[in-house]
């Protein structure tokens, strides 16, 4: 799936993880919870990776889409818990640094970078639910069906997670 919906699959991740932060009594909790929503948002990019999908933006609007999103969150999150959603971010976009990056940077920019052999399974073609080519109606149905399903999941969690975001101002 594009970036976008990793990032926001983490954000609602990262965001969730935060309301136990704040009742987590022990500096070791606190990694634990750290730890445990960076493996969470590596574990959601194979999840929505598997799914079957096609690219509903382009790089530009991704791109645009997925800055957006993280200055929102990083705006309107109570300061404590920034960091909570960039791990969770960080741990679901790293599967695409690992193995895409190099391969990207050689193609667009001219670079020689050693590209190795995939290293997460749901980006082996036997792994990956992604579409491409001509794409039959029902493939495409349910490509739209799962990107409202990821997009749905998620905003429920930030909704019910919401008492970590910063108070609305008054006056």
């Amino acid at each position: 799936m594009n970036i976008a919906f990793h990032t926001f699959t983490a954000l609602a991740i990262g965001q969730s993880a935060a309301c136990r932060l704040e009742v987590a009594r022990s500096r070791a909790q606190r990694i634990t919870i750290g730890v445990v929503t960076f493996l969470l948002g590596v574990m959601s990019h194979g999840v929505l990776d598997g799914l079957p999908h096609e690219y509903p933006f382009q790089w530009l609007g991704e791109t645009v889409l997925t800055a957006a999103l993280l200055a929102i969150w990083m705006a309107i999150i109570q300061p404590r818990y920034r960091i909570l959603l960039l791990v969770a971010v960080a741990g679901a976009l790293l599967p695409d640094v690992i193995d895409h990056v190099p391969r990207d940077l050689n193609r667009h920019l001219g670079t020689h970078l050693p590209e190795l052999t995939k290293l997460f399974p749901w980006h082996h073609r036997g792994g990956s639910g992604s579409l491409s080519g001509t794409v039959p109606p029902d493939a495409r149905l349910a490509s739209i069906a799962n990107h409202i399903i990821v997009v749905t999941f998620s905003a429920v969690m930030l909704v019910i997670s919401r008492r970590v975001l910063r108070p609305p101002r008054t006056g």
